[in-house]
């Protein structure tokens, strides 16, 4: 489930990407910004490293608007290279699903701790050295 989610969201999250109904508003990646992250869902690849999905459920009643977590993401300025964490948030009646791109760094949802947040998919990630 977490590996349909990671492809799933990564193709709603794309700035070409269109919806029928015109209350759902996303936060659309910004491609320049990254490396290629969907030629693995066409060439029976693994997906990119650095890709992780956690699935949260809302409070009765709470819509995704409502739902007040952040996923603290950092821009990276590392060898002259400049890298921009991005993340992609959706609702779906209860639950909250978040798929976040971020290479070479671990990081963990807000409320993953107190298992309010679970983890479906961890990418391999290539820390780098200092």
């Amino acid at each position: 489930m977490g590996l349909w989610l990671v492809k799933t969201w990564l193709l709603v999250a794309h700035p070409k990407a269109r919806t029928s109904d015109p209350s759902v508003t996303k936060r659309r990646w910004d491609l320049a910004a990254l490396p290629d992250l969907y030629s693995w869902t066409i060439n029976d690849l693994p997906p990119p490293s650095g890709l992780s999905v956690w699935l949260m459920k809302r409070h009765e009643g709470e819509t995704a608007r409502e739902a007040k977590h952040r996923l603290p993401l950092p821009v990276l300025h590392y060898d002259h290279q400049t890298i921009a964490f991005q993340s992609t948030r959706l609702g779906l009646r209860s639950p909250d699903i978040s798929l976040v791109y971020h290479p070479g760094w671990e990081i963990e949802h807000p409320f993953e701790s107190e298992g309010k947040a679970a983890r479906l998919w961890r990418g391999t990630h290539h820390v780098a050295s200092t």
